[in-house]
């Protein structure tokens, strides 16, 4: 038996919150140019990612702007 078979027999018994989990951990293995979907949603741990260096206030910006409507 391959490795092939033996991971496709494994994906096989997956319920739907596993085969999402199995998803999310192929799309980080394939090379970005592979994305069938140049519009992709970004996993959250790819917008923790990007979003951790920043060190401005998110919260305080959106009430800024919500405030300006009124």
């Amino acid at each position: 038996m391959t490795l092939r078979e033996i991971v496709h027999g494994m994906i096989e018994q997956l319920d739907d919150e596993g085969l999402l989990l199995v998803q999310e951990r192929i799309k980080t293995l394939l090379p970005l140019n592979c994305e069938p979907d140049s519009r992709r949603v970004p996993t959250i741990e790819e917008v923790w990612e990007m979003t951790s260096h920043d060190k401005s206030c998110w919260s305080d910006d959106i009430s800024e702007e919500r405030e300006d409507r009124f």
